[in-house]
Formats: structure tokens, C-alpha cells, sequence
């Protein structure tokens, strides 16, 4: 063979083989029916695809509020538990605190009949109020007369006249008795001595005769008069109307018993321990009985409304997002548990650590779980773009070479096309796109033993 035919045979194969390898690379390849038992198939459909950017972050609440009690004590009652939720002025804990709940009931009782005083004072007087004041007088007026005529004067001169006779016949026997013959002892003196005696004796019963007709009823008129004159008094007020100094009077009563209600219930209140806002209680440190002091912290209540996930992205994907983007925040605690967010604020200031420049961005949950607590760690998955009803397929069954041409196995029947090329769309977290190169209703295949494709031979 002479060289110059060497040398076009040799530019045949240079050319050649290159250019077959290039129609393989670019052709499907196809196996054999007994390799399809190793396959792993998927039927492409229509779905949905989100793209993400995914970061870890922490719950975080707007505010920790730390409780104590204004007054120490000891602890009577605790109505919540730790965990628990609670709306605004909910009481969480009480002291002991019967005096104050006593003196606040006494101070609210006088205040109320004050205030009544006060309204009776302020009313107009009509002419039905003047007319029972006036019959009040009236009655007692005439009980007073009854009680006074019950013992007739001719009782009483009467009962003086029996009580004079028996007087004079006293005095006149004794001046017989004096001037009796014999003098003292003799028997005409002790004869006269002895109806003295007698006529004394008399005297003294008619006297007091004559006093009970004279008192008999004093107390009952004493107390007819004095019910008379409080009569009158009330007439003559009803009659005069409310005077202003009545009502000035009244007036400073009523202030002074409304700062002495205030005092009372302050008192009370400060044993009585209740939320400054609704939360969730994330701490308490006390029990029934024991004693607490003042400004010691005992229950710990966490803000809610809302709560907060901060996060950290890289600059490579801080600029893919913006505030308002929807966001899934799921927690590493509470597996089954997946809270919806929105981005709320991106931070203008990266931080450099070890070369590598992060943003602190923030995102409001916009739903909530019992469980939760501040502190645990999530991972967030904030959404840049959602594509509905769209051909999607696992991003396991794509193989990428190095262009980044997307390469998948499409199985017909007992036969495997290998390393088809596709176009991908919106790339998502565990499923992507599809534009061009297959249609629904395709299988796709990866390899089942290795959960892997196949690679090439060559």
C-alpha cells in the first residue's frame, strides 16, 4: 500500500471515529428485555412545582414578658400550667388575701349607700312625700295625747287629797302622844305612838300611790315626744328641699368613700396575678403554699401574635427573593407539624463568617400550633415561583452531564431508551418541570438496584 493511500485511510479514522462517537452520545441507547427488571419506573403526569429557597432558622417571638407579684404572700391558688394559653387579664395565680377581699366588700357596700343617699338628696320632693312627712306628726302627735289622758287629773287630786288625810292624822296623833298624862311610857303615850305608827304607814302608801299616777307614763311620753320632734325635723326638711350644703356634704362623702373603694381594690388586686397580653405561658416557678416575695420573677409568659422564624440566606440566593413571598416552615420537634409564613423583612446587612456573606431574613408565621415553642430550630422553604398543572417528574429520575443537559431513561415495553434528552423548566425541591421530551403517559425508568442510572460503558 503506498503512503499516500496509508495516509488517506489514516484521515478517514481520524475524522470517523469521532464523529461516531459523537452520533452515540447523541442517539438514545437501548437494552435488552432482562435489564428492565432492574428498573425502577415512574409514569410522568401533570403537577405542581415550587422553587424554593431553603434555610435553617429559629422560632422567635416579638415578646418575653417575666411576671412577679407587686405584694408578697403566700400562694393560695395557681389556674394555669405551663404551655398553657391565655387570652389578656386571664388570672394565672392568687395569695392568700381574705382581709383584702373583706375590706374591698365593705368599701364598695358603704360607697352604694352613699350613692342612694346622694339620689335621694338630688330627687325632687313632690307633694305625696310632704303628705306622708306631715301624717307621721300627725301620728305621733295623737299617740302622745292617748298616753297623756290615760290617768285623769280627778285621779291624781284624789289620790293627793288621801294622801294629805293621812298626813294631818299622823301629825295630830303624834301631838297627842306627846302631851299624853304620865309622859314617855306611860300607857297614854304608847297608845298615841302606836297609832302614829299606824297613820305613818298610811301616809307613806298614799304617797306612793299619788307618785305612780303621776309617772305612770312618762318613759311612753318621753318616747312619743322624741318621735314627734324627729317627725317635724323631716317635715320641715322635705318641706325646705335639698339645701346646698347637704349636697357639698354628700358630695365629699362620695369622693372620700371612692378613694377608699380605690385603696381596698388595689390591695386586692395586687394578690391576684393575671396576663398582661395573650400568650403562652413558658415558665412557672411556683406552687401552691409557698411564699413568694415582690419583684421575684414566678411565671414567664412568651407574645404569640406573632411569632417569628429568622433565618439566614447566602448571597448567592438573597437576591432570588423578596419580601411578601410566601414561605413552609417545618419543625425538626414536631415533624408533622408544617406552618404556613410570609416574608416579612429582609436584613441590607450581610455578615462575612469564615468568607461566606449571609442576610438575616425574617418571616411571620401565619399559623400557629400549641406545641411550639420559642427556641426551636425549623427549616424554612420560601417560595420564589409556583407553576400549576404543568408535566412534572422526580428530580431522582434526572441525570445531568457536564453542560447540564438533563438526561432521563424512557422505558417502552420491554425496551429501555437510555440517556434521552430533555428540556427542564422550573426547577423545584423533589420535582421539576418538564418543557420538552416527554409527553404524559411516558415511563421513566432508574436503575432499581443501585437507585441510580446506568452509566455508560464507554
Amino acid at each position: 500500500m503506498s503512503v499516500r493511500k496509508s495516509l488517506f485511510f489514516l484521515s478517514l479514522f481520524l475524522v470517523g471515529v469521532p464523529i461516531l462517537l459523537l452520533w452515540r452520545s447523541l442517539s438514545p441507547r437501548t437494552s435488552t428485555q432482562d435489564e428492565t427488571q432492574n428498573i425502577q419506573i415512574y409514569t410522568v403526569t401533570i403537577g405542581d412545582v415550587e422553587a424554593v429557597v431553603s434555610a435553617v432558622g429559629l422560632i422567635e417571638a416579638d415578646e418575653v414578658i417575666n411576671l412577679s407579684m407587686l405584694t408578697g404572700g403566700r400562694v393560695a391558688e395557681i389556674f394555669v400550667s405551663q404551655g398553657d394559653f391565655v387570652a389578656k387579664d386571664t388570672p394565672l395565680l392568687r395569695l392568700e388575701n381574705e382581709s383584702q377581699r373583706l375590706a374591698y366588700e365593705q368599701a364598695i357596700l358603704e360607697l352604694q349607700k352613699a350613692e342612694l343617699q346622694y339620689a335621694q338628696l338630688v330627687e325632687p320632693v313632690n307633694d305625696d312625700v310632704i303628705a306622708l312627712a306631715q301624717a307621721n306628726v300627725d301620728n305621733a302627735k295623737a299617740q302622745y295625747s292617748s298616753l297623756a289622758n290615760a290617768v285623769t287629773s280627778d285621779d291624781i287630786r284624789t289620790a293627793e287629797l288621801t294622801y294629805q288625810n293621812w298626813l294631818a292624822t299622823y301629825n295630830a296623833l303624834i301631838a297627842l302622844r306627846d302631851s299624853a298624862p304620865g309622859g314617855y311610857g306611860g300607857t297614854a303615850y304608847n297608845t298615841y305612838d302606836a297609832q302614829a305608827g299606824a297613820a305613818s304607814f298610811q301616809a307613806e302608801i298614799a304617797r306612793l300611790q299619788l307618785e305612780q299616777l303621776r309617772n305612770s307614763t312618762s318613759p311612753q311620753l318621753g318616747a312619743v315626744a322624741a318621735r314627734i320632734r324627729q317627725a317635724e325635723a323631716e317635715l320641715a326638711r322635705v318641706q325646705a328641699g335639698t339645701q346646698p350644703a347637704q349636697l357639698q356634704q354628700q358630695e365629699i362623702l362620695l369622693e372620700q368613700l371612692r378613694e377608699k373603694v380605690s385603696r381596698a381594690e388595689t390591695a386586692f388586686y395586687r394578690t391576684i396575678l393575671t396576663a398582661p397580653i395573650d400568650g403562652i405561658i413558658s415558665a412557672q416557678n411556683t406552687q401552691i403554699g409557698a411564699l413568694v416575695a415582690p419583684n421575684v420573677k414566678i411565671v414567664e409568659i412568651t407574645d404569640i401574635d406573632p411569632l417569628w422564624v429568622t433565618i439566614q440566606v447566602d448571597e448567592l440566593d438573597i437576591r432570588l427573593i423578596s419580601e411578601a413571598m410566601p414561605a413552609n416552615i417545618t419543625l425538626d420537634s414536631l415533624p408533622d407539624v408544617v406552618l404556613s409564613g410570609r416574608l416579612e423583612s429582609i436584613s441590607s446587612f450581610g455578615q462575612n463568617v469564615s468568607g461566606i456573606v449571609n442576610y438575616d431574613v425574617r418571616i411571620a408565621l401565619t399559623n400557629t400550633d400549641p406545641r411550639i415553642r420559642v427556641g426551636m430550630t425549623t427549616e424554612a422553604n420560601i417560595i420564589i415561583e409556583k407553576r400549576e398543572s404543568i408535566i412534572v417528574i422526580p428530580n431522582s429520575y434526572i441525570r445531568r452531564d457536564r453542560d447540564n443537559q438533563a438526561f432521563v431513561n424512557i422505558v417502552k415495553g420491554n425496551t429501555i431508551l437510555r440517556d434521552v434528552p430533555i428540556t427542564l423548566g422550573l426547577i423545584g425541591q423533589s420535582v421539576s418541570e418538564v418543557t420538552e421530551g416527554l409527553t404524559i403517559g411516558d415511563v421513566i425508568g432508574l436503575d432499581f438496584a443501585t437507585n441510580r442510572f446506568v452509566e455508560d460503558d464507554n
